[in-house]
């Protein structure tokens, strides 16, 4: 999603220009047909001494959206003279393009902006609508996020506690998703975002102070799993649920003082790697002991 924001940030920049009934001549752009990875020249002759700023935008559309890619670049306002040559080299920039180095494919648009010199919006003067198109060789854009997985495996296991009643345990199993940034370098500190899903505790037992409140068995997740290329994993759990008061501690079933409750579990990579790895964490009463299996294999 921050993805898309930049690209809504770009349209918006262009969209604070206004535009003047009649155009100027459209600047050149070249190469006429630029590739995914080729920067774009472009050069326009200054019809009015004036701060000019040269903006790149492309249309999304629904075969480039959630794609790794630039969806467009911009300069800053220069000074120049009328009649002169303003040339400037376009890049692709954006948090989408900082490992493709790659143009969304579609259609683009530059426009010149002449700004004035009391910081008012600036005003387009000229545009040039193209094409940029993947060339022989190139491959598509990768998606922006790869799909990430993680399953709660047989084994695992969630304690809850109250002072003077015995700790109540059983198991509990579930699948969370997310994503993981695409494409990410080898080495780095791999993140599972925005991670969705539920945990399920099969029998667990009501609180002995409050029989009558029935103990959740599903309870919505969300989470965030940090991998990184050395030490310590964490995974990060918030539970949501229903708000419920057992007598003075307001604590029942599993223990939702103000409708949510935040677990961290660390653990260390093993000989299972990824296939069979153990957090544990506890908080506020509520000790998880989890294997999982994460899943960074991209499918759903």
């Amino acid at each position: 999603m921050r993805r898309l924001a930049v690209a809504a940030a770009v349209a918006a920049g262009a969209a604070l220009a206004t535009v003047p009934t009649a155009l100027a001549a459209g600047p050149a752009v070249s190469p006429e047909g630029p590739s995914l990875l080729t920067p774009v020249s472009v050069s326009w002759r200054a019809t009015a001494t004036g701060s000019y700023a040269v903006t790149l935008t492309i249309r999304p559309t629904s075969s480039n959206m959630g794609r790794a890619c630039s969806w467009g670049s911009s300069t800053h306002p220069r000074r120049v003279a009328r009649g002169a040559l303003l040339r400037v080299k376009l890049r692709q920039a954006g948090e989408g393009a900082a490992l493709t180095h790659k143009w969304c494919p579609g259609r683009a648009r530059v426009t010149i902006t002449r700004f004035p010199p009391d910081y008012k919006p600036g005003t387009v003067i000229a545009k040039r609508t193209f094409r940029i198109t993947r060339a022989r060789g190139e491959t598509e854009p990768p998606p922006a996020d790869t799909p990430a997985t993680i399953r709660v495996l047989p084994g695992s296991t969630i304690s809850v506690s109250s002072p003077g009643d015995p700790d109540r345990v059983a198991p509990v199993r579930g699948v969370l998703r997310g994503s993981i940034p695409s494409p990410f370098r080898l080495g780095d500190e791999i993140t599972i975002a925005r991670a969705d899903g539920a945990l399920a505790a099969d029998g667990l037992a009501p609180d002995p102070r409050c029989p009558a409140v029935a103990t959740p068995s599903t309870l919505p997740t969300q989470a965030e799993m940090r991998l990184p290329p050395s030490g310590p994993v964490r995974l990060g759990l918030i539970f949501g649920g229903p708000t419920t008061t057992c007598g003075a501690s307001e604590f029942t079933g599993w223990g939702f003082r103000s409708g949510t409750t935040a677990i961290i579990l660390s653990g260390t990579i093993g000989p299972p790697g990824l296939l069979g790895l153990r957090l544990n964490g506890s908080a506020d009463g509520i000790a998880l002991a989890l294997k999982v299996q994460v899943d960074l294999s991209g499918r759903p």
